[in-house]
């Protein structure tokens, strides 16, 4: 099995392991990408709250202003960040 990353101490990691931990990290950035968010989020469930079709419509602004909150926390470079932080190969 091929090793792209190794552990602190220098043994191989394997990629179905390796894949694990980046998914891992992925999913942590993530969580707290919306705990960053709390505030809009907050308002655009506010807003949804007892709406169906119309949430759409009376809600797009709140969505859109979360939606950014999120994709700022999110990107790709604060990502790439994370994993070398945690010690994983750029290539997964």
């Amino acid at each position: 099995s091929r090793a792209s990353s190794f552990t602190p101490s220098g043994i191989p990691v394997p990629m179905k392991l390796e894949r694990r931990l980046v998914e891992a990290v992925r999913k942590q950035m993530t969580a707290d990408a919306m705990e960053k968010c709390q505030e809009t989020r907050d308002a655009y469930v506010k807003c949804s709250t007892g709406r169906t079709i119309s949430v759409a419509f009376y809600c797009r602004s709140l969505f859109k202003e979360f939606n950014e909150c999120l994709k700022l926390h999110t990107t790709d470079e604060e990502f790439a960040r994370r994993k070398a932080d945690a010690g994983l190969s750029s290539s997964v």
